[in-house]
């Protein structure tokens, strides 16, 4: 049999091929047939009743017969304790998502490149980022960063859900955005999936070396946004972002990786429908690329969750 569903993933892991299978529901059980009443004979017909040891109903008495409650038994520990397993930051996934005509670039150059890189090779073939914001992001200085502008790094986010990819695929209109971005079709874009382990692995053995990953918890851009700029404190906001119940941060937060991001450490090519994502496939292996392509529609939903 095939390793993978339509979709592009592994056998079982779809949740469009492979649903959740539904609680089976036990109907309840017929109430008891009410008893019927036995008309009794007037009181000069009665037997005579004998009141010797009669109760009260006001006075509470034990039962010469004990019953015993069900024992319940413990749940059953796993293996090694209760304890789950400590939180990875660096499994956490990223996500970066561009235009499909801008694909085809970040395929011949064989990387993603942060705005004020040196390895462009020209201008991105649809920009969906607005020009003033764009401006922003290269005035902007990152604390602890010598130097270091916002936009000499690579953004990804957090969750497949991050706010400014709902505004896109939900047509809602961001001052961030461009007017192409917006006028473009949801299956236009694909989103391109790493790890923090993939990224960090690359800075390390790239020219930015003495550089680190930067983690924040809003925007980039935004005076108030708080930074992490080296790898423990940003493997720490990682799983703030991650566990905390307020979405708010983690869905505005921003993973920088400085430069540029091989393509090689891209692990899923995230498409909308199953078209697309052969579309997308042949473009890969005419690069000479094996990057796997998966076609999940609730990534492209607006209000969407998965």
């Amino acid at each position: 049999m095939s390793d993978e569903c339509i979709h592009g993933f592994e056998d079982g892991l779809c949740a469009s091929c492979f649903p959740k299978p539904v609680p089976e529901v036990v109907a309840p059980a017929p109430a008891a047939a009410p008893k019927r009443r036995t008309r009794l004979a007037p009181s000069s017909l009665r037997e005579p009743v004998s009141t010797a040891g009669a109760t009260s109903l006001r006075t509470t008495t034990t039962s010469t017969t004990t019953t015993t409650a069900p024992r319940v038994q413990p749940a059953t520990r796993p293996a090694g304790g209760s304890k789950q397993p400590p939180f990875n930051a660096g499994q956490q996934r990223l996500y970066h998502v561009t235009h499909i005509r801008n694909l085809e670039g970040i395929l011949a150059d064989g990387a993603i490149f942060a705005d004020e890189s040196m390895g462009w090779s020209g201008d991105p073939a649809v920009d969906i980022t607005a020009e003033q914001y764009r401006e922003d992001r290269r005035k902007t200085e990152l604390a602890g960063v010598p130097d270091g502008t916002v936009s000499q790094f690579v953004p990804f986010a957090l969750t497949p859900h991050a706010l400014l990819w709902e505004r896109i695929r939900s047509g809602e209109p961001d001052y961030r955005l461009s007017g192409d971005a917006l006028a473009s079709a949801i299956n236009d874009f694909v989103v391109l999936v790493t790890t923090v382990d993939a990224v960090s692995s690359a800075v390390d053995a790239s020219d930015a070396a003495e550089r680190s990953i930067i983690v924040t918890d809003g925007d980039a851009a935004r005076v108030l946004t708080r930074i992490a700029a080296n790898k423990v404190s940003a493997h720490r906001m990682v799983q703030r972002l991650v566990n905390d119940e307020d979405q708010t941060a983690l869905i505005e937060g921003e993973v920088l990786v400085p430069d540029n991001v091989p393509f090689e450490r891209i692990l899923v090519i995230g498409v909308g429908t199953v078209n697309v994502r052969e579309t997308v496939k042949r473009m890969v292996a005419a690069a000479g690329h094996k990057t796997k392509v998966a076609a999940y529609t609730p990534w492209f939903q607006p209000g969407a969750e998965g």
